[in-house]
């Protein structure tokens, strides 16, 4: 929903995964997404062909965005195996930074968490060749395994406010729905 001083985006709760919002075009991740959906995990090989119909084959870019849900408090290894670039934030820290166009090949990038719920965003962008991407997690009591859809959730509650804190006199606790 976009208003004047509000925006945010929301899907409903009721099935696991991230919401994708896929971008065609050179200005990876700029202007309309082409195509909204959720995405149960983040495990694709597409190939050479498209995502959907809408998707060019090759030039594109996804953005997942959602949570994911900390069983049990322990470091975890957070690794995308791309073909092109990836970046994969959780908590709002980068964590594997792997952008630009190069062959499928392993990113990783360990994190401390303790149980609970955090935000979590992957970036990919595709420029020509085979398009691939997965992105798996470990840690002492999980082996390296694509994130499981049962941990994932989309979004369901407004981040990245906009205006930010402290840009205009609006109320940063209101009732929205």
């Amino acid at each position: 929903h976009a208003g004047q001083i509000w925006s945010f985006t929301t899907v409903p709760d009721t099935a696991d995964g991230l919401q994708a919002d896929y971008f065609t075009g050179q200005d990876y991740l700029a202007g309309d997404p082409v195509l909204t959906r959720l995405d149960p995990e983040i495990d694709f090989n597409w190939d050479q062909d498209s995502p959907a119909p809408a998707v060019n084959r090759a030039l594109f870019s996804v953005r997942w965005r959602g949570e994911i849900e900390i069983p049990l408090t322990d470091t975890y290894t957070f690794t995308t195996r791309s073909n092109d670039g990836s970046r994969l934030y959780v908590n709002n820290q980068l964590v594997v930074d792997d952008w630009g166009t190069h062959a499928a090949r392993d990113s990783s990038g360990s994190l401390t968490l303790e149980a609970g719920t955090y935000p979590i965003t992957v970036e990919y962008m595709q420029d020509g060749g085979n398009s691939n991407i997965v992105v798996s997690w470990e840690s002492a009591l999980i082996p390296k395994q694509a994130i499981p859809s049962v941990v994932l959730s989309p979004v369901v509650r407004a981040m990245l406010v906009a205006p930010a804190n402290g840009l205009i006199d609006v109320s940063q606790n209101p009732r929205l729905s």
